[in-house]
């Protein structure tokens, strides 16, 4: 019988996660993981069909975070697209040790992460402390569903800049599901 994406999946994440708990605690040294890319994107596609995340990407979702940036809360904008800063967008279904999300965590999208891509490929937004959990996604995710958020000409980020942020993350939302959500090529 073939492992389960899932728990697969989650393992790598979960290793990096204590893996990133030892460079804080200065246990090892702060070296990138040894492979990229070790999570395919048909794997990742049937851990979510494993935790019945369907549709992956569902309106509602979208929607909320269009809220957020065109809000006049430039503030919170400003908070979760910081300036200048490399942004994924992500699916990650489990938590940072590796386990599957409950029904009630999946009802609330906490699967959905928006990423910051940091220095050298450090990766915030998925856990408390920050890893390299953007190297180990499909790259196809890596390629599609970044971009970067616009160096803001004051502290918070003005109208024209807020209209960059919603087309590019548009069109990365839109990339992921079309990456997700399609049927496989077998």
């Amino acid at each position: 019988m073939p492992k389960s994406s899932l728990i697969e999946i989650g393992l790598f994440f979960a290793k990096e996660f204590d893996r990133s708990l030892k460079i804080i605690q200065h246990k090892i040294k702060k070296d990138k993981p040894e492979k990229k890319n070790v999570i395919d994107l048909e794997r990742l596609k049937q851990a979510c069909r494993e935790l019945d995340i369907e549709p992956i990407i569902p309106e509602a979702l979208v929607e909320r975070y269009r809220e957020i940036i065109n809000s006049n809360d430039v503030k919170t904008v400003a908070n979760i697209f910081p300036s200048g800063k490399a942004i994924c967008l992500a699916v990650i279904p489990f938590t940072t040790s590796g386990i599957p999300l409950q029904k009630r965590e999946i009802a609330d999208f906490r699967y959905f992460y928006i990423l910051k891509i940091g220095y050298q490929g450090i990766t915030e937004g998925f856990s408390f402390n920050p890893g390299y959990y953007y190297d180990l996604l499909p790259k196809e995710i890596q390629e599609q569903c970044t971009f970067n958020v616009p160096i803001y000409e004051n502290e918070l980020p003005n109208k024209k800049e807020i209209e960059i942020i919603n087309n590019a993350f548009l069109t990365a939302i839109n990339n992921l599901k079309q990456l997700l959500e399609a049927k496989d090529s077998d």
